[in-house]
């Protein structure tokens, strides 16, 4: 939803007797979904909560008469939703680095982010039904609603958390973070037949991105890695016949499985070096598949990816 109002009076649909009424009070304690943020706790407040529940960021500013007169609404209105959704708020000059990333060119401006993404926003004034039905708009779906069980239950019951993405998966089958999520239960109980099966209707449908890109990587590695009680007898095969490149590509694989990061793409980085045939290609695409699962934070991956281009160019 998203709502500009254009030159319309909208101050007498917002009561200005009850704004004045509220402002003369005694200060009283909000309720916990209703509250205030600063620069330092802007990103936990609205960003991160917003994977939890749905959060409103007004944006407001001490100085703004209409954002005096939403105010008091906003809140009225959240209470209506006895918490299942947050009211945050957010004086621009306090935290001017967000309001520039928000892009606000006028106040008072409000969003509704769900999972980290604004999915709904207006600025100005509106009606106090219009407010309703834009708070209306950010409660969690069927779908969202079995994606939080799932969250919960991840860390205490993989089986029971795998049931419920699928679950969420059924209500809305695109949504790339359940689709993620479930992949992740299923590596994390070793089910990577299922986790294959899981990723390839991901790819028929086009959402292999981001996260699942990463699981998919990570799926294929283990697939064909061997345990590493098997990785002395392959070093000592590779002692004997340093060309056998299908040896050393079990190696590395099993070097990466058990945390030998470097050893591992520098025997990856061999064979691409060193094999112009059939090896070089799957040396590659594993160094590949290897750069994404340790993450581009990683400063081996610059470091690798660097010497792969190296070799391959």
């Amino acid at each position: 939803m998203s709502d500009e109002p254009k030159n319309e009076n909208l101050l007498p649909m917002v009561s200005a007797e009850a704004a004045a009424e509220n402002a003369a009070q005694e200060p009283v304690e909000k309720p916990w979904f209703i509250q205030e943020t600063t620069a330092e706790f802007f990103e936990r407040d609205v960003i991160e909560a917003s994977h939890k529940h749905p959060v409103v960021v007004d944006f407001w500013a001490t100085w703004c008469q209409p954002c005096r007169l939403l105010s008091p609404v906003l809140d009225k209105v959240v209470s209506e939703f006895d918490g299942q959704i947050v009211l945050v708020k957010a004086d621009t000059d306090q935290v001017p680095r967000f309001a520039q990333a928000f892009r606000i060119d006028s106040i008072p401006a409000v969003f509704g982010l769900k999972r980290g993404k604004v999915v709904a926003q207006f600025k100005g004034l509106l009606p106090e039904e219009r407010l309703r039905e834009f708070f209306k708009s950010l409660l969690p779906t069927e779908a969202e609603e079995f994606l939080r069980k799932a969250q919960e239950l991840e860390a205490t019951d993989l089986a029971a958390s795998e049931q419920a993405y699928r679950e969420a998966l059924m209500k809305s089958p695109n949504d790339l973070e359940a689709l993620g999520s479930l992949a992740r239960v299923l590596l994390a109980q070793n089910k990577l037949e299922d986790c294959k099966v899981l990723l390839a209707e991901a790819e028929k449908a086009g959402v292999v991105e981001g996260g699942l890109a990463k699981i998919a990587a990570q799926v294929r590695l283990a697939s064909t890695a061997v345990p590493s009680d098997k990785l002395a007898d392959l070093q000592s095969k590779l002692a004997a016949d340093p060309k056998a490149h299908d040896i050393r590509l079990q190696w590395a694989e099993g070097l990466l499985a058990a945390g030998e990061s470097r050893a591992a793409l520098e025997a990856f980085l061999y064979v691409v070096e060193n094999d112009r045939a059939k090896f070089r290609s799957q040396a590659r695409e594993k160094m590949v598949d290897a750069f994404r699962v340790l993450g581009e934070e990683n400063p081996l991956v610059a470091e690798f990816r660097r010497n792969l281009s190296l070799a391959l160019y």
